[in-house]
């Protein structure tokens, strides 16, 4: 089965496929997506780290707190499937399609982090 291949497996299994001339957009996407997951859920967890900038949590409600985080992951799942479905159909390449929000993720919760700071 293609989907319980481990990365090097699956990257040999794409060169195959590739020089017989097949379509490998899904393939990759697999691929890369065994990397840019990991990488979100560590993520996730750091977004969930930032209410640690208010430790007396005065201004700041429990329910508006879950109510963001709840949209943000259902819009960021919205986003990361369209991509995925973008890159199966070569619409955009699969490396972007994999990485692109990870990637500004990343940049969002570092600043967020980065701005929040203490020096």
């Amino acid at each position: 089965d293609i989907t319980t291949l481990n990365i090097a497996r699956l990257y040999q299994f794409i060169n195959h496929i590739k020089r017989s001339g097949i379509s490998t957009n899904e393939y990759e996407i697999w691929l890369y997506e065994k990397m840019a997951v990991p990488i979100t859920c560590v993520l996730f967890a750091l977004f969930a780290l930032r209410d640690i900038f208010y430790p007396n949590r005065r201004g700041v409600s429990f329910g508006k707190n879950i109510i963001f985080c709840i949209l943000f992951s259902l819009v960021y799942w919205l986003f990361h499937s369209s991509l995925v479905a973008l890159g199966n159909s070569g619409k955009v390449p699969p490396i972007l399609a994999s990485f692109t929000l990870p990637i500004l993720f990343l940049i969002f919760v570092s600043g967020y982090f980065y701005h929040h700071r203490k020096l």
